[in-house]
């Protein structure tokens, strides 16, 4: 495996198995794949062992690139000419010059008589031609036809998404669409539905939704719809708990005729009175202090029977702030904020899901495939 990095100049390190080449532009890395391709082949009798190689690039530019250079040097090889090449190859080899021509001489003759074997390609067109030959084994039509244009696809798969909307039976689809464009709306983002589908179309063929839309296929637009209630009563349930603590804490000041005069600056009814109204903020640290005994939440001068009845309600508040401490911090917190994320993004992971169904069901009736999907079914049954 030869591996591209960017540094001060082409060198090669033998990694186990595997040579990484560290190269800058211009530092003569095509130089170096060039002799490695050749160096594995010419020290080998076989003159057609090229074909038993295979070299993969990103572009089709460089496939070509590659490929000319190979044919190139190797012709130079043969005619006596190869210059540095030859030296290198040579060198890696271990073999005389007088061994190594005759032997470029067949290489360069068996390469043109069997050029569709000289495999230099882009990742791409390996995947091709490999699912070709495993097409039943996937499962793929024969004649199935590779789309490049995978937006294409994703906007028709927006459009029949659509077009399902209000007709008779597409009722929790509809309603699913309705989530979904509110969600838009609550999050200030484009309004327009079928801009913001297809924007979030993309995410369909990405690599890391690939196991959040395989568990969720099967999904019905009631599943989604059913799985946000219960994230909704869970989250509103461990919400209220706190509220039920805070209101049962002023409850106790106000049977106590305790007034937010009577607390050293305050502290303690001013952050039941914003929790009550529903800003959960986080009690602050003298609220805290005066919980644990380390802050007296009385003012120096306060008489002895204010002190007793602050002393009195003081269990009460503290139910609160552990109360509260055990719903939005810690582990307990970090739990309510996933529910409550993902219960605002269940209308976008169910549509999500049904553009997935759909895209499948495209490449289906047309009898296509894209290579995003092609990877991930070659991985399937590779595992």
């Amino acid at each position: 495996m030869l591996h591209e990095d960017k540094g001060p100049g082409a060198q090669m390190a033998d990694v186990g198995t595997f040579w990484v080449i560290r190269a800058s532009a211009g530092s003569g890395k095509t130089f170096r794949l060039v002799q490695t391709y050749l160096t594995c082949c010419l020290q080998q009798e076989s003159p057609g062992f090229f074909r038993s190689i295979c070299a993969l690039t990103f572009t089709n530019k460089a496939a070509q690139e590659m490929k000319e250079r190979v044919l190139e040097e190797v012709g130079n090889l043969a005619a006596g000419v190869g210059g540095a090449m030859e030296e290198q190859v040579a060198k890696a080899t271990g073999l005389p010059v007088e061994v190594l021509r005759p032997r470029a001489q067949a290489m360069q003759e068996h390469m043109l008589h069997h050029y569709e074997d000289f495999a230099v390609m882009t990742i791409d067109s390996f995947v091709h031609r490999l699912v070709r030959s495993f097409a039943r084994d996937l499962q793929l039509d024969q004649g199935f036809q590779m789309e490049l244009d995978e937006g294409r696809l994703l906007e028709e798969a927006v459009d029949r998404l659509l077009a399902r909307v209000g007709r008779p039976g597409e009722d929790e689809l509809t309603q699913l669409l309705e989530s979904f464009a509110i969600q838009q709306v609550e999050d200030e983002r484009d309004t327009r539905i079928r801009e913001a589908l297809t924007q979030h179309a993309k995410l369909v063929d990405k690599e890391h939704m690939q196991p959040v839309l395989k568990e969720l296929r099967g999904w019905t637009p009631k599943d989604f719809e059913a799985a946000r209630k219960r994230l909704q009563m869970e989250c509103r349930e461990e919400e209220e708990k706190v509220k039920k603590a805070v209101l049962t804490a002023q409850q106790a000041l106000v049977e106590e005729g305790l007034g937010v005069g009577d607390f050293s600056s305050g502290y303690i009814p001013k952050w039941l009175a914003k929790c009550a109204k529903g800003d959960m903020k986080a009690p602050s640290a003298s609220v805290v202090a005066m919980v644990e005994g380390e802050k007296s939440p009385w003012k120096a001068k306060t008489p002895q029977s204010t002190q007793d009845a602050i002393e009195s309600v003081m269990p009460w508040v503290r139910d609160a702030v552990e109360c509260w401490h055990a719903v939005y911090a810690g582990d307990g917190g970090a739990m309510l904020k996933l529910k409550n994320r993902v219960r605002q993004r269940m209308s976008l992971v169910g549509t999500l899901v049904i553009l997935a169904e759909e895209l499948d069901q495209i490449m289906q009736e047309e009898a296509i495939q894209t290579f995003g999907s092609l990877n991930r079914q070659i991985a399937d049954l590779v595992q």
